[in-house]
């Protein structure tokens, strides 16, 4: 089986791509952090190892959560879409245990060439923002940048174990299913969730609102003034992960919520609204990095905000501190999560080459193709963006409370505005683009290498 993974991964490139981009860029984002904590090992001064670990530990901890989740979300729509090959495996004699060697094999592989090359740009990134601190005055100009093999290697050990683990997990409902019923999940994803996709996203969001609770019963009678805003954070992140854990089952209410209007506007609406229903566990590959891209980018950013109208825009060393780490969050994960809205997308669309080309065998027209796949995109978009701002109530609502001692701070919509257009505007765009491309070869030639 090792042998057939080299020969698969020499065949099927293009299919990895998305998973080697996911674990590029996460090992780039985590890895560039965990050198700001190898930096502190070295000898400086004990205010700046502390601005350092406070900046590495924390917003790397909470980037690997959510980098860890997208590259497992990525690893699995990639194996899905095998589900009928990896079950033909099966009927030509090939063990369950097989199928998920080969798999976890491809996996692994993919990962720790993509974590490897992925060291030099993390160490650049690493410098650039110690170089931030320096700038405002957070960390002494003479504090030398570090990036030593265990700060790199544990980052990359951390992306190669999740996943395999992600691959092995896809890999065994396929293993276990029938030729023809793998055939159909292939290009529609799983009919159920299971149990413990649901227990996980409950319990991150029972997560996120005891932070919440914190912030308001405890945090907020501390005498330090930035403690609130340490269980505030942690709060809509939780609950944005959460959301996205739960996709699926997201998409399903908002499909229903939606099909009517959808209805209305042709046979492309119809379509659209048919696609959702049929293949949600797809589409919520794309809908989660949304919500997480929504909820913790408009969470934080009235955070921020809110902390300045609380001290008049007056702030110390600390507040100055706490302040660039949080513009640092919100830059990190907003980057990477439309990156991730871009690759989901393109992997997604990619899936379903065949099927686009068999509705223009049908008749459809290349413009009547990209309107079924632009509603779909205009569903997903709009339920992010409702989902992701209810996450981002769990760090607005507490911290405002206790900051300005009202529910809601009285800072106008202009923020979550901005941050759902450049939502909308990431997911159609790549909804654009990926159809584009899907659509380059003639009808039948899309549907004969789909289906070989």
């Amino acid at each position: 089986m090792t042998r057939l993974a080299v020969a698969s991964l020499r065949a099927r490139t293009s299919a990895f791509a998305a998973c080697f981009l996911a674990v590029f860029l996460g090992a780039t984002v985590v890895g560039a952090f965990a050198t700001l904590v190898d930096t502190a090992t070295g000898d400086v001064a004990s205010a700046d190892r502390t601005s350092l670990r406070l900046m590495g530990v924390v917003v790397g901890s909470w980037g690997l959560v959510i980098v860890l989740f997208s590259v497992a979300s990525t690893m699995t729509v990639t194996v899905r879409q095998r589900s009928a090959e990896l079950s033909l495996l099966r009927t030509i004699g090939a063990t369950a245990r097989q199928t998920r060697r080969m798999v976890v094999v491809e996996a692994t592989s993919v990962a720790a060439v993509a974590a490897l090359l992925a060291a030099v740009p993390a160490t650049l990134v690493g410098s650039w923002v110690l170089h931030l601190l320096k700038d405002a005055d957070m960390v002494a100009t003479g504090v030398q940048h570090r990036a030593g093999p265990v700060a790199i290697g544990v980052t990359g050990l951390a992306m190669t174990a999740v996943s395999a683990a992600a691959a092995m997990v896809a890999t065994r409902r396929a293993s276990r299913q029938t030729v023809d019923v793998a055939r159909v999940e292939a290009t529609t994803g799983a009919s159920s969730v299971s149990r413990w996709r649901v227990a996980a996203g409950l319990l991150l969001l029972a997560a996120g609102l005891a932070y919440s609770t914190l912030t308001v019963t405890v945090m907020a009678h501390s005498a330090d003034p930035f403690a609130p805003m340490s269980t505030a954070g942690p709060a809509g992140v939780c609950l944005a992960v959460g959301f996205a854990v739960l996709a699926p089952l997201l998409l399903r209410v908002a499909t229903a919520a939606c099909a009517p209007v959808l209805r209305l506007l042709g046979p492309a609406g119809e379509l659209a609204a048919q696609d959702l229903r049929a293949r949600p566990q797809l589409l919520a590959g794309v809908l989660a990095p949304v919500i997480v891209f929504v909820g913790i980018g408009i969470g934080t950013t009235y955070l921020v905000a809110i902390e300045d109208a609380a001290t008049g825009g007056m702030t110390s060393r600390d507040g100055r501190e706490i302040q660039l780490l949080n513009n640092v969050v919100v830059g990190m994960i907003s980057v990477f999560a439309a990156i991730m809205v871009v690759n989901t997308l393109a992997a997604a669309v990619s899936a379903r080459r065949r099927e686009l080309g068999q509705l223009r065998l049908t008749g459809a027209t290349p413009a009547q193709v990209r309107a079924v796949l632009v509603w779909e995109g205009v569903v997903v978009a709009a339920t992010g963006i409702a989902v992701g701002s209810i996450a981002s109530l769990g760090t607005i609502l507490p911290y405002s409370w206790v900051k300005l001692d009202r529910l809601l701070p009285d800072l106008g919509p202009a923020y979550a505005v901005m941050v759902a257009a450049a939502a909308v505007a990431v997911v159609l765009a790549s909804t654009v683009g990926a159809t584009r491309r899907a659509l380059r070869p003639a009808a039948l030639e899309a549907v004969v290498t789909a289906a070989g």
